[in-house]
């Protein structure tokens, strides 16, 4: 499925129709399943193009072209032109603070709405996107954290490096939250990010046995 949205393309994968699927499945405990299934489906749905247009509307705003936006079963991608660092380090923050700008009008219509199902969904919305847009902080390759500690970076050393140090950090951190995760019995979780750590330590790998040939 696809369409266009202020003059950008977005198009949505077979990966969020599984992601709908499972939320559906998940909500089978319900009173009204299909319904709360749907409606959790929409909040995501809702919260990913809100945080991928916040990275896609700032590059646009700063001259960039914007390819498109890909939403997918973990999230969405946003493709734009490569810029410099400063203004990479503001488009990745962008997507997180347009997440938490949603999540304070998810809160605010949880404290007005009467009890019923606009409360709830608000609810659940205002604590998805708060928890979404503080995880994708996190500096951790290639969350939108991790691409601000390596555009921050390269204000003072090299792309190479700057890669590096962020995996590095990404991958330990990374592993940290793995085990965190295991521990608590959050095993989808935990696989994840020890997924995320093996990645980020590939890339200081890469970048470490390319300085010493």
């Amino acid at each position: 499925m696809a369409f266009r949205f202020q003059g950008i393309d977005v198009t949505v994968g077979t990966g969020f129709l599984l992601l709908v699927a499972l939320l559906v499945v998940q909500a089978s405990s319900a009173d009204q399943p299909l319904l709360w299934g749907l409606t959790y489906a929409a909040i995501a749905f809702v919260s990913i193009l809100v945080h991928e247009f916040g990275h896609a509307l700032l590059a646009k705003f700063w001259g960039l072209r914007v390819y498109g936006i890909e939403v997918g079963f973990l999230g969405g991608v946003t493709r734009h032109d490569v810029t410099t660092p400063r203004r990479q380090l503001g488009i990745s923050l962008a997507g997180p603070a347009a997440g938490l700008s949603l999540s304070l009008a998810f809160l605010l219509l949880a404290i007005v709405m009467p009890e019923g199902w606009a409360q709830v969904a608000s609810a659940v919305g205002w604590q998805l996107n708060l928890f979404w847009s503080l995880f994708n902080l996190l500096p951790i390759l290639p969350m939108d954290g991790g691409r601000a500690l390596a555009s921050a970076l390269q204000l003072t050393v090299g792309p190479a490096m700057a890669v590096a140090v962020a995996g590095a950090v990404g991958a330990v951190l990374g592993a940290l939250g793995a085990v965190g995760m295991y521990l608590i019995g959050a095993y989808i979780g935990a696989a994840f990010l020890m997924f995320v750590a093996y990645q980020n330590a590939r890339a200081f790998s890469s970048v470490w046995n390319e300085s010493r040939t």
